[in-house]
């Protein structure tokens, strides 16, 4: 990756040593275990480099293997460390449940931590790991701007949480993934209740496969009409918002406050009264739209 190198190995423990030797001449080292048969142990052992002042990669991805909440808690006290410089951290498919979600959260609102981008997607983490990482987004030692939670156990309640912090000014995200959960209507009107906010810095939403219907959809476009909405990209695919969903969609994207530059809508139960919509509103001098998929 730009501004260092990248480094592959198959054993957490040669990673260990591997990130001290090379972060000694290289800064910027983006470290990538996916997928190595990392288990908590190894975790472990990635996590004390990490707090070794002659380690400095920041970026780690430790996708596809099976830390379990002891290596996300290992991982979290590394983040926690006043050496540590991780600005990335790639834990998705690592069989993480809310324990390791807390313990990420508890390290988020660290001072020392300068994590920027947390993707925790494809584990384990019900509502309450969500609310524990909603709580530490409120924190005004919080840098996170990214958080991928895609494909985890969320329900309303979650998204509601996640919803109420993008409405505090000390929070700095400005994406937010949250699709493949269960959200619901409850959860996107949650959201749209937050991107009217003028604390809101998101400007990208990923909300595909959460059981959006038609009202949750409404709510979504009604936020894109409000002179305080800020997002440019929204991605709500594979739900079923139907015509009516759509049509306010389009309806939204139509009006002069609306920022929107990019609609993916696809797999929605959309008919001819909604595609008609969406082609009526590229047609209006008013819309920004510059990618569309229906």
């Amino acid at each position: 990756m730009e501004g260092g190198p990248l480094v592959y190995v198959d054993d957490a423990y040669e990673a260990a040593g591997l990130v001290q030797q090379l972060t000694s001449k290289a800064e910027n080292v983006s470290f990538d275990v996916l997928g190595r048969n990392v288990g908590h142990a190894g975790a472990e052992a990635l996590a004390a480099a990490l707090r070794d002042a002659n380690c400095q990669p920041h970026t780690l991805d430790i996708t596809l293997n099976h830390v379990g909440d002891a290596g996300a808690e290992a991982l979290a006290a590394a983040l926690r460390d006043a050496n540590c410089q991780l600005h990335t951290l790639n834990i998705a498919d690592t069989a993480v449940g809310d324990a390791g979600a807390e313990a990420l959260a508890a390290a988020l609102r660290d001072a020392n931590c300068k994590l920027q981008a947390l993707h925790i997607d494809y584990n384990d983490v019900d509502d309450a790991g969500a609310e524990a990482l909603a709580a530490a987004l409120r924190d005004a030692n919080c840098k996170l701007h990214t958080l991928d939670i895609t494909g985890n156990c969320l329900g309303a309640a979650g998204a509601e949480a996640l919803a109420a912090a993008l409405q505090d000014a000390n929070c700095k995200l400005h994406t937010l993934n949250i699709s493949d959960n269960d959200v619901g209507d409850a959860g996107a009107e949650a959201l749209a209740v937050a991107l009217r906010d003028a604390n809101c810095k998101l400007h990208t939403l990923y909300i595909t496969d959460n059981d959006v219907r038609a009202a949750g959809a409404e709510a979504l476009a009604a936020a894109l009409r409000d002179t305080n909405c800020k997002l440019h990209t929204l991605d709500i695919t594979d739900n079923g918002v139907g015509d009516a969903g759509t049509e306010a969609l389009a309806a939204a994207v139509r009006d002069a406050n609306c920022k929107l530059h990019t609609l993916d809508i696809r797999y929605n139960d959309v008919g001819a009264a909604g595609a008609e919509a969406l082609a009526a509103a590229l047609r209006d001098t008013n819309c920004k739209l510059q990618t569309l998929q229906s």
